[in-house]
């Protein structure tokens, strides 16, 4: 296989803007494991002249800022490469009376106004200032409802694919004038073939692309197919053989997992990545990166799945034919990092409490999961509470070996000190309440009453790391979770005080039998679910 483009893209987008020493740090170790490559996603937060309001209060990265990045990348051998949206995901921008004009719907800009495409060279001038690098990242995903809001009422229906092309053929053609190269993500042109979906219709069903679409896309920018879930590697080798349809060159992103919440999933990074590198090879596809996505308000340090991309330049760089040395890699990642490379990928434990599930945001959900409503109390089966203590014990004695990386175990070992006192707890509640078993109430109450002081103990954690690694901006969002997380503790202890001293005569929340959090199904069972946004989490009332 020819070695071309690999990569490591990081999101500044969500909340958490990386101060510029910590991104030199990152680059750093990214080219000491054998990455080429950096692709700095940024929705918002980069500076563009004359544009106060577009990044405003984000934390954003001047120009200044982004030419001292890029120069330390060219000293070290990596190739710093913008990634800009230039028609979804903006939704940051349109909380700002100035770009509501240019929205269609959601967070995707308004098709065929011509002050959509002034801001959109806007854009190009800024990073042109910035980068050294002529390649760039155009975005284009996921924009689900493009031509059906404001576009829809200013001209009416048109086909969606067509309106895509030409909106595509202007941001090329903006490009062009400065010089780049652009690469954009494939997944609305196969959404517009097979109904919305990326990679299959069904379970059963492959994703397919026709040669009319394929031969209809410009020639002038890279594809970029990316997938972050499919283990199985038939999907993977359909994708792959269906980008071989277009005339465009194919880049493949992968996903090493730092967006399921404060906890990490290089597990099931390395599962869905290695045999998905196999696969490019044996389609000589030589381009590819990994994805360090920041969802929700970027809750998971990106340097907890540095095992996964140690792991996965190592598998980019051999033979199909040959396998990593383990143990020998372990040894190099230990000298490279500092870091205990086994230690490093137990950071993921918080979510692997049941062998028999993985890749759930089980510990993000059972954190803010209500103890009064128990919106995710159908998942709980009992044993987790002993789980979460033996695992707050490891990452204690973690705490001490692991070097400058001992605030990523401390903050692993908070959170499970809380999910070992509150995961089951809700269940228990319920249970005592309904019965009149007022000596388990008691019982539940003395849990309840410690619970913020954890919750404080946890948020102290999140904040050193915050402060260690990100600018300040963004952190408002962590406080005001966690905070509310501890005020609603309080509350629910003084309303069980006040029904045990007879001062209310119920609590309503657990009066109602609860149904299954997942939709159906038994009760008492971890259904696969998607990761839930912290809005989604704490109640189904209006947020």
């Amino acid at each position: 296989m020819k070695k071309e483009m690999l990569g490591v893209m990081l999101d500044v987008s969500r909340n958490g803007v990386m101060k510029l020493d910590e991104l030199k740090k990152f680059v750093g170790f990214l080219a000491a494991f054998g990455y080429n490559s950096v692709l700095l996603y940024m929705e918002d937060t980069y500076e563009i002249e004359d544009e106060p309001y577009f990044g405003y209060l984000r934390g954003g990265y001047t120009i200044a800022e982004l030419k001292e990045l890029d120069a330390y990348c060219v000293e070290i051998g990596i190739e710093l490469i913008p990634c800009i949206q230039t028609l979804a995901h903006l939704e940051r921008i349109f909380r700002w009376k100035r770009f509501q004009k240019i929205r269609d719907v959601d967070n995707i800009l308004l098709i065929s106004e011509e002050e959509t495409y002034e801001l959109i060279d806007k854009m190009f001038a800024s990073v042109s200032q910035a980068f050294t690098s002529r390649k760039i990242n155009i975005g284009m995903d996921e924009a689900h409802m493009v031509g059906l809001g404001k576009y829809l009422d200013k001209y009416g229906y048109r086909d969606r694919f067509s309106l895509f092309n030409e909106h595509l053929k202007r941001v090329l053609a903006i490009a062009e004038k400065y010089a780049f190269k652009p690469m954009m993500w494939s997944d609305m042109f196969f959404r517009l073939v097979n109904g919305d979906y990326y990679y299959a219709p069904t379970k059963d069903r492959f994703a397919q692309m026709t040669q009319e679409v394929a031969d209809a896309v410009p020639t002038g920018v890279d594809l970029v197919y990316w997938d972050y879930y499919n283990y199985e590697t038939k999907f993977v080798t359909n994708m792959l053989k269906q980008h071989m349809l277009f005339k465009n060159k194919t880049i493949f992103a992968g996903g090493a997992w730092t967006w399921k919440g404060f906890v990490p999933d290089n597990k099931f990074s390395l599962r869905m990545t290695l045999p998905a590198i196999a696969e490019c090879k044996k389609s000589c596809v030589n381009n590819m990166f990994v994805t360090l996505w920041a969802d929700d308000g970027k809750e998971c340090s990106f340097y907890a799945v540095l095992p996964s991309l140690f792991r996965i330049a190592k598998e980019y760089y051999v033979n199909l034919d040959e396998t990593v040395d383990e143990k020998q890699m372990a040894r190099e990642f230990e000298c490279l990092t500092g870091a205990n490379y086994e230690d490093m990928l137990s950071l993921d434990d918080a979510d692997y409490v049941d062998d028999a599930i993985e890749h759930q945001p089980v510990s993000k959900y059972m954190l803010y999961n209500d103890v009064f409503l128990g919106i995710y109390d159908s998942t709980v089966q009992g044993g987790e509470a002993n789980y979460y203590r033996i695992l707050a014990q490891k990452y204690a004695a973690m705490t001490k070996r692991n070097g400058e990386w001992n605030y990523l175990f401390s903050l692993q070992e908070k959170l499970c000190l809380i999910l070992a006192d509150k995961f089951c707890l809700g269940v228990k509640l319920r249970k005592a309440y309904q019965n009149g078993d007022f000596e388990s109430l008691r019982k539940c109450l003395a849990v309840l009453k410690a619970l913020p002081d954890k919750v404080q103990a946890f948020y102290k954690a999140v904040k050193e790391m915050w402060n260690k690694e990100n600018k300040s901006f963004g952190f408002e969002v962590q406080q005001h979770r966690l905070g509310g997380l501890a005020l609603r503790l309080n509350e629910c202890a003084e309303r069980l005080a006040a029904y045990l001293d007879g001062k209310i005569d119920k609590i309503e929340e657990l009066e109602i039998e609860l149904l299954d959090a997942a939709g159906g199904g038994k009760l008492h069972a971890r259904q696969p679910m998607h990761t839930p946004g912290w809005s989604q989490l704490i109640s189904p009332s209006k947020i």
